[in-house]
């Protein structure tokens, strides 16, 4: 009854006294605003928003003390009258807001129960309207904060698209530029092996010359200086072929070694001196980050996924298969054969 009765106080107030109640009498500190401001009819916090504040269990008190104090300053115009004196009153318009704020902060049951029975015939015989007009702007500021939110929302939503948009772009370049490098590596390391078996052929024919003039030497010994000189000639074009073909292993090497496979790995590898380095490079994940945009983004420029099925539960196992099951996953069911793969 008696919140019934506060409500309806406060509810019938326009947005200026609304404001006077909220801001100067009670003091409130609305969280999320800075201060409670009244401008040109409008107020901030929006109307609804602000009387749900009044009505928070941690401004009771101060909401009490306000209708007390007011009812100690109208107890001189009121507290001789009788009930049907003060019912006699009320019909006067401008008498019913200060008799019901006097009944209610006097603190007595009986005068609660006269001021619920005067806005019970308030409502009921429409002795007064009541003012829909602040109820209708209320409204209205409920309506554009809820505007304002989704706004704000769609705004963020609308910033966090174009990152995403900016940091999809950025990660297509590098991917474009990795392909490209890629194709250059191959068609460069292409280029090499077939000079190499270029190289290599060359070097079987000199080979075969210089086994052919050795046996020739034994048995043409008037032509022996000059087999000599032709074998000097030779072994220095073998020698001299030698090296660059040594040269171009350790260039293909170096390729190779620069040429690293991409690993995507799931599981902890407790020791990675088995693993070759210099062929792989490992990218762990926690299954926990399986859901993570830089995890997909990631596998992306992996070549292999590795997946410790002795370091990670089968329904796990299952959920990584599901979500990268267009790539190569290569399984390994304990450390020997991880160890194994690694030494091919």
């Amino acid at each position: 009854m008696r919140n019934k009765v506060l409500k309806w106080l406060v509810e019938n107030k326009d947005n200026k006294q609304l404001y006077e109640l909220a801001a100067n009498e009670m003091k409130l500190k609305v969280k999320g605003f800075r201060k409670i401001t009244y401008c040109n009819g409008k107020i901030n916090p929006p109307r609804n928003f602000l009387i749900n504040e009044i009505f928070l269990d941690s401004n009771r008190d101060k909401l009490e003390l306000v209708y007390k104090k007011k009812s100690l300053l109208l107890d001189s115009q009121y507290s001789k009258l009788t009930k049907r004196q003060i019912l006699n009153r009320v019909k006067k318009q401008d008498q019913i807001i200060p008799i019901i704020e006097y009944l209610i902060g006097s603190g007595k049951g009986e005068n609660e129960q006269v001021a619920d029975d005067i806005i019970e015939k308030i409502v009921d015989k429409e002795i007064i309207e009541t003012n829909n007009l602040n109820m209708k702007d209320g409204e209205v500021d409920n309506l554009k904060l809820k505007l304002e939110k989704v706004n704000y929302k769609n705004i963020m939503l609308i910033k966090e698209n174009e990152e995403l948009k900016s940091e999809k772009k950025v990660l297509n370049k590098e991917k474009r530029l990795l392909n490209e490098k890629n194709i250059n590596l191959n068609k460069k390391n292409e280029n090499l092996l077939n000079k190499l078996e270029k190289i290599k052929s060359e070097f079987l024919n000199l080979k075969k010359k210089y086994d052919s003039i050795q046996i020739n030497i034994h048995n043409k010994e008037k032509n022996e200086l000059e087999n000599l000189k032709s074998i000097a000639e030779l072994r220095e074009k073998y020698e001299k072929v030698n090296k660059e073909l040594e040269e171009l292993k350790e260039y293909k090497f170096n390729i190779e070694k620069n040429n690293i496979k991409n690993i995507l790995i799931f599981g902890e590898i407790h020791s990675e001196k088995f693993i070759n380095l210099n062929r792989y490079k490992l990218h762990k994940v926690n299954i926990q980050d399986l859901d993570n945009k830089e995890v997909l983004e990631k596998v992306k420029f992996c070549e292999e996924i590795w997946l410790l099925n002795y370091e990670i539960s089968i329904l796990n196992q299952k959920k990584i298969k599901e979500i990268f099951k267009i790539k190569n996953i290569i399984e390994f069911s304990n450390f020997k054969e991880l160890k194994n793969y690694n030494c091919k």
